[in-house]
C-alpha cells in the first residue's frame, strides 16, 4: 500500500492525514499519473468508512515473460504453472497463470496440530490464527509470530541443525513471499506436519521426513538455475 495525496502535494505540499488516503501501488500510480481518475470527493467518502483492519494482505506479481517462484537457490517455472511440492493438505505450494501472465500463488499453512495458521488464494494472503501476524509493503508479505506457536518438532529442529549448526531454526520466517521482478516470486518460510516438512531458505529447498537423519537439500546458483516443468497440470515437482 502507498499514501496518497488527496490535495496534490506540488500545490499544498503537506502531509495532513485528514487529506491522504491509502491506495495499492498499482492504483496510487495510475492516479497520479491521470490514468484512473477518481473524484475527491469519492476518496474522501471511502477514507470516512469506519474498518477494521482485516487479516488479509494481496501480493501483487507484476506480469513477466515467464512466471516462476524462487525457491532456495534454484528457479521453478511451468508454461501454465506448476505444484511445486504436494506432501500433504498443509503442505502444497504452487502457482497458475491467469491469462497467460497473471502469477496466482497458492499454499496453506498449519501448526503441528493440523490447526490452519495461513492461507495464500491466489495471492490473497489470509491469517487465521490470532498468534501471528502479516506484514506488508509493495511486493512483500512476511508472516510473523506474535506468540507460542508449534511450527517445528522437536526431530526436525535436530535435523536441521545436523545440516547447518549455525542456522537459528527460530529465525527462518513461516512464511516471506517477495517479488524480485515481474513474473518472479522469491519464496521462504518452514511449513512442517509431525512426520514430515518443507524447509526453504536463500540458498536451498529442503525435505525433512522423520524416518532421515539429514534434510533432502536442493540447492543451485539462484535464478538462473531453472526447473521447467512440462508434465501434467496438478501433478508435483516433487513429492518425498
Amino acid at each position: 500500500m502507498e499514501l496518497h495525496h488527496i490535495q496534490e502535494w506540488h500545490v499544498y505540499q503537506t502531509h495532513d492525514a485528514a487529506h491522504m488516503i491509502a491506495l495499492c501501488a498499482t492504483c496510487h500510480d495510475h492516479v497520479s499519473r491521470g490514468v484512473l481518475r477518481i473524484e475527491d470527493d469519492d476518496l474522501y467518502r471511502w477514507k470516512g468508512i469506519p474498518r477494521d483492519a482485516p487479516p488479509i494482505a494481496h501480493l501483487f506479481v507484476e506480469p513477466g515473460n515467464a512466471p516462476s517462484l524462487l525457491v532456495g537457490s534454484i528457479c521453478c517455472r511451468g508454461d501454465s504453472g506448476v505444484v511445486v511440492f504436494d506432501l500433504s493438505d498443509s503442505l502444497r505450494l504452487s502457482f497458475a497463470v491467469h491469462d497467460d501472465d497473471v502469477m496466482l500463488l497458492s499454499l496453506r499453512i498449519a501448526d503441528l496440530h493440523g490447526h490452519a495458521l495461513v492461507e495464500v488464494v491466489d495471492g490473497y494472503v489470509k491469517a487465521r490464527d490470532e498468534r501471528i501476524s502479516l506484514e506488508q509493503r509493495p511486493g512483500r508479505v512476511s508472516v510473523r509470530r506474535t506468540a507460542p506457536v508449534s511450527v517445528v518438532p522437536a526431530w526436525a529442529k535436530l535435523c536441521l541443525l545436523e545440516e547447518e549448526p549455525k542456522r537459528r531454526v527460530d529465525d527462518i520466517p513461516i512464511l516471506d513471499l517477495l517479488v524480485l521482478e515481474p513474473g518472479l516470486v522469491q519464496v521462504q518460510g518452514i511449513w512442517m506436519d509431525r512426520e514430515k516438512g518443507v524447509v526453504i531458505t536463500d540458498d536451498r529447498l529442503a525435505f525433512l521426513n522423520v524416518d532421515r537423519p539429514l534434510p533432502l537439500s536442493i540447492m543451485g546458483a539462484g535464478r538462473d538455475s531453472v526447473l521447467h516443468f512440462t508434465g501434467p497440470v496438478g501433478t508435483a515437482m516433487f513429492k518425498v
